[in-house]
């Protein structure tokens, strides 16, 4: 017997050579459904002509989605211009235990498509791949690799053209539970921001942090620890900055930053958890010591199950950062935010949020971002309908507002989407 399978989404780009959509005669095995279109979609994702072969008892979870989007001011500017889009995705997850170990991989799609501004249209794609490590009860960890290539958001780029970002992370951790209330634990990672569009080329960026802590943990699940980190964050490509009287320099952004912070975890009871992380931090640049930081950073978040049917989460943070997308070498970012998820039956989920971000931009000096601040502000509202476990239907609404220093970066946009998810 055979099972006749056709994925017929146009907008997702998963194409044979001539084109058109994908329609694969399998077997009528459940398993081996999974594997094909597992390598169907994998090779779209990274580009490979032979995927390796899952065991018998992996979990794997091919998905298509499809969503509509309206947006009344696409690319947040001052004077609107609205637009509609098509947003397609393919992917795979796959998610299996053996022993003590959890492998988790995930490889994902994503096919933008614009009405009017067509020259918008791309493609992003995604990869994570996570090994989650145990030796015996006390030593434990997770190895992990990450890859994302999307549109960077308007709200972040001054330019008109398609401007990808390219988004890479390479992750180890380890903990040691030397003592039946203690812990020591160490953490390295890497993360390198590429654009495609010249004119960010300065904006590339590099980062390897590495860390050493130490937590208490009690009977209860709480815990409170130390954090320290040391960060070495390079830009390849030197910035171009005029300045009068002087002419052009290439300015150095290359900096190091180290933190210390406490981390603790209090579970207050079996429905409401509070989190914080904070502490110290000191930057220095290796050129242009007047743009050297150091101050209090810190994230706080609590979350609350009211009932079986209500939760509530609500955060706030104090943070500088390297956001390599503006002239100022760091900038202070600090905000709020709330959202509420309601139940109202085993099939409806009804979500809302809200969020108050601040960004100061600080260590400018061309004058181009100097004085500069941010007010951001975003509402949301959205409502899930899950008819199957495999099946779901999202369709929501949102209001963003950003009111700057500079008048030419004031805007507010409004969008409403509906959204189908299938997992196979």
């Amino acid at each position: 017997m055979y099972w006749e399978f056709g994925l017929s989404i146009p907008v997702i780009g998963i194409t044979g050579s001539h084109g058109g959509s994908i329609s694969l005669r399998l077997t009528s095995s459940t398993h081996y459904k999974k594997l094909v279109i597992t390598a169907v979609i994998g090779w779209n994702a990274v580009g490979c002509s032979t995927p390796g072969l899952a065991l018998e008892g992996d979990v794997i979870r091919p998905y298509v989605s499809a969503t509509y989007l309206y947006d009344d001011n696409l690319r947040r500017r001052s004077e609107k211009e609205s637009d509609t889009s098509v947003i397609g995705k393919a992917g795979i997850i796959i998610d299996k235990d053996i022993s003590l170990q959890n492998f988790y991989a995930h490889f994902g799609v994503t096919e933008n498509k614009y009405n009017k501004n067509s020259e918008l249209n791309n493609t992003g794609k995604e990869i994570v791949a996570r090994w989650n490590w145990a030796m015996g009860t006390k030593l434990n960890g997770r190895l992990e690799y990450y890859k994302n290539e999307a549109m960077l958001p308007f709200a972040d780029f001054r330019g008109v053209d398609l401007n990808m970002r390219i988004q890479e992370r390479k992750s180890f951790d380890a903990n040691w539970r030397f003592h039946s209330s203690w812990r020591a634990r160490y953490g390295a990672q890497r993360q390198d921001v590429d654009y495609d569009s010249s004119s960010l080329n300065a904006a590339s960026f590099q980062e390897d942090s590495h860390q050493l802590g130490v937590d208490y943990l009690a009977e209860s699940g709480s815990k409170v620890g130390l954090v320290y980190t040391h960060a070495r964050g390079t830009r390849p490509v030197d910035r171009p900055a005029f300045f009068p009287g002087i002419g052009t320099v290439f300015v150095n952004n290359d900096y190091t930053q180290q933190s210390l912070k406490a981390d603790i975890r209090w579970l207050y009871s079996a429905k409401t958890r509070l989190e914080f992380l904070g502490g110290y931090v000191n930057r220095k640049h290796d050129s242009f010591s007047q743009r050297d930081f150091s101050g209090f950073n810190a994230h706080a978040n609590g979350f609350w199950s009211v009932t079986d049917k209500t939760s509530f989460r609500a955060g706030a943070w104090r943070d500088a950062n390297a956001i390599s997308i503006v002239t100022s070498s760091y900038v202070i970012d600090s905000g709020a935010s709330a959202s509420v998820s309601y139940s109202a039956t085993s099939k409806v989920i009804l979500t809302s949020s809200a969020r108050y971000q601040q960004l100061k931009f600080e260590g400018d000096i061309t004058g181009l971002d100097q004085g500069r601040t941010d007010k951001n502000k975003v509402l949301s509202l959205g409502v899930t309908y899950n008819p199957l476990d495999s099946l779901s239907f999202t369709t929501s609404v949102s209001r963003n507002l950003r009111d700057s220093t500079s008048q030419l970066l004031n805007y507010n946009s409004s969008s409403i989407s509906l959204t189908g998810r299938y997992e196979f």
